[in-house]
């Protein structure tokens, strides 16, 4: 008989969006049903697109880094709420593509369930590039994709 699977660590992923943090909320259900740890990641990369990353101006770049990051956590805190005994952590992420983020950011947090949102607005996008998909396509341990709205 095989061994009862066992979700100790759930991560999800979020954009902001209200379909991002509709994945929160189910993971934080999930998490507290089980008695699982949470680990929330957001990447400012989905912020802003506008944003220079680029821009020669380093010190500026380090402010809205700084002013992005702080802002992530904060509605990030909001959404989470009061964890009520559970543990939780919170990441802001910045770098490359986000699915990757997020898929690497599992493999460091040892998550045994990525949870993350797809809007679904059409079929090119859900096989193509979304992030949700990516994510699927490229993580090492089961995804829980929660559907938008739209899609519902």
């Amino acid at each position: 008989m095989p061994a009862a699977i066992r979700y100790a660590t759930i991560l999800a992923a979020t954009d902001l969006s209200e379909t991002g943090n509709a994945a929160v909320v189910h993971a934080i259900d999930l998490a507290r049903r089980l008695g699982a740890r949470l680990e929330v990641v957001f990447n400012m990369e989905t912020m802003d697109p506008t944003l220079p990353w680029n821009a020669e101006n380093h010190e500026a770049v380090d402010a809205l880094h700084a002013a992005a990051r702080e802002a992530a956590g904060q509605a990030l805190a909001e959404l989470v709420g009061e964890p009520e005994g559970m543990e939780v952590g919170l990441e802001v992420l910045e770098g490359g593509a986000p699915h990757q983020d997020i898929v690497d950011f599992a493999k460091r947090c040892r998550a045994d369930l990525v949870v993350v949102g797809a809007r679904g607005k059409s079929l090119d996008r859900l096989l193509g590039g979304s992030t949700a998909v990516n994510v699927m396509r490229t993580s090492p341990v089961p995804v829980l994709v929660v559907p938008g709205m739209d899609a519902r």
